[in-house]
């Protein structure tokens, strides 16, 4: 489902996220800042599918610092409405 970035992966705002699902499904993509001590939810969108299964949304931060992580959460829903997510975590350079 998602093909980039990486788990672990060192990134630098803006950066993609990249992934596959059936075409015409709906992506729900959710970023989570993680710091020091606080947890920032800085994305919760929602992108089509197209119809090649593919999809991509480029994310830039309007909060950066270097080090900060990001728990990238990708979840889509079949037909039937039944979930699947895919969890990231990528670190700012």
């Amino acid at each position: 489902m998602l093909l980039r970035p990486g788990n672990g992966m060192v990134v630098e705002s803006p950066f993609v996220i990249e992934g596959r699902a059936a075409p015409g499904w709906t992506v729900r993509l959710r970023i989570v800042m993680e710091g020091s001590q606080q947890r920032v939810e800085v994305l919760d969108t929602r992108v089509p599918v197209g119809a090649d299964g593919s999809f991509a949304y480029t994310f830039e931060s309007s909060v950066r610092f270097s080090g900060a992580r990001y728990r990238i959460l990708v979840t889509v829903a079949d037909p039937l409405g039944v979930p699947a997510q895919v969890e990231v975590t990528v670190q700012e350079r």
